[in-house]
């Protein structure tokens, strides 16, 4: 039995067998290949690189906390639905997951990998009853008949479990080389975290050496043979694994030391500058997490940093969509709105525009509305002429 379906039968639901396309059970040169190395590279930053994981764990927990609605649509209308079934879905995704967990993982896969794909469990032919993240390090496509996408495998402990391109939703950011793959944060950062991590290596090493520095140790030239292999062996074994020393006869104990000093290599400045570049590639102002910023510099890159949030927000609830399709009727996803910083910045301009220019203007241009078929007209001083 397979792995999936082990976990399906445990939990009392059977697989949808029938959507699982033929191509599955064929050669695999007929599918396209996920580079597995590269998405376990990438997660692998997140757990050796603190600045990496400073930066993902802040996005991907700001992104989860913030509240997701259904949304029914009537006409140009949206109105909250508080009891739709996905909206239980997930609040409890599976019994080993909650909400939050759920998309912390998703947001943080998007930001490391630019992949996160969930598996929809459930009956054949309905709608799924539980939500897994799956790793994108495990995952491939494979390609179908008659689209891009035709099924997937996912690799357990070297066997690779067929799934169904229905079973799976997969999230992805914009590549502009892949129509497969979305592209992760961490590809346009490589080399900054490389250099950071061998920084952080060479701190380690010195300081585990006993800060001992690279040098030379001259002694007395009548010290005899067995007395010179005595002090050798001796210095080795307290300074096992530490730097290399060189050891030589001469006219009398002295030292010399070699190489630049920790002062002059300036490493601290080195990673401060690392943890800037990769802060930025993520979203996430300097200004957000430093000591120096004073309370005005805080408070812009908080609105900078919620605005990446909110662009996040829009293109999940976008993804998530097909998700709404097990169900009938019209119905979105919406995230609360996280500029919170801009609200009355966004309110002084709605202010200052009306009358010169049109509702539908300020529909398009500031509330990320749809145009409506009355809104050609300039816009008066009720604000609900404008939200209907």
């Amino acid at each position: 039995m397979k792995w999936i379906d082990r976990l399906a039968a445990r939990f009392g639901y059977v697989r949808r067998q029938n959507a699982v396309m033929r191509v599955l059970s064929e050669k695999v040169e007929t599918g396209f290949w996920a580079p597995y190395a590269l998405a376990e590279g990438q997660e692998r930053a997140y757990i050796q690189s603190v600045w990496v994981h400073v930066a993902v764990s802040l996005v991907a927990q700001t992104a989860a906390s913030a509240r997701l609605g259904v949304y029914r649509v009537e006409g140009d209308a949206e109105i909250p639905v508080d009891d739709h079934p996905v909206m239980r879905l997930l609040e409890r995704p599976n019994p080993l997951t909650s909400r939050f967990d759920l998309l912390e993982g998703t947001f943080g896969y998007l930001e490391l990998t630019g992949n996160a794909y969930w598996y929809l469990a459930g009956p054949p032919g309905g709608a799924p009853t539980e939500i897994w993240l799956l790793r994108p390090d495990r995952i491939r496509p494979v390609a179908g008949r008659d689209r891009p996408i035709g099924g997937w495998l996912y690799n357990v402990e070297g066997e690779e479990i067929p799934l169904s391109a229905d079973e799976v939703l997969h999230f992805k950011r914009w590549h502009p080389q892949s129509d497969l793959y979305g592209l992760g944060v961490i590809e346009a950062i490589a080399l900054e975290i490389t250099g950071d991590l061998e920084a952080a290596r060479w701190n380690r090493e010195f300081f585990g050496s006993s800060a001992v520095p690279a040098g030379m140790l001259v002694l007395p030239g009548l010290v005899s043979d067995a007395e010179f292999e005595r002090v050798k062996a001796e210095w080795e074994r307290r300074h096992r694994g530490g730097r290399r020393t060189a050891i030589v006869k001469g006219d009398g104990v002295q030292w010399y030391e070699i190489g630049l000093s920790q002062r002059e290599m300036d490493f601290l400045a080195g990673r401060q500058l690392s943890r800037q570049a990769i802060f930025e590639a993520f979203g996430v102002p300097t200004g957000l997490l430093s000591e120096r910023s004073t309370e005005a510099h805080a408070r812009v890159a908080e609105r900078q940093f919620l605005r990446g949030i909110y662009h996040r927000h829009v293109r999940h609830a976008q993804q998530l969509q097909p998700l709404l399709d097990f169900w009938p009727g019209r119905y979105v996803f919406r995230y609360e709105d996280v500029r919170q910083g801009d609200a009355e910045q966004l309110k002084a301009q709605i202010e200052a525009e009306r009358g010169l220019v049109t509702i539908n203007e300020i529909r398009t241009r500031h509330l990320g509305l749809p145009p409506v078929p009355w809104g050609d007209v300039p816009a008066g001083a009720q604000d609900s002429e404008i939200t209907r």
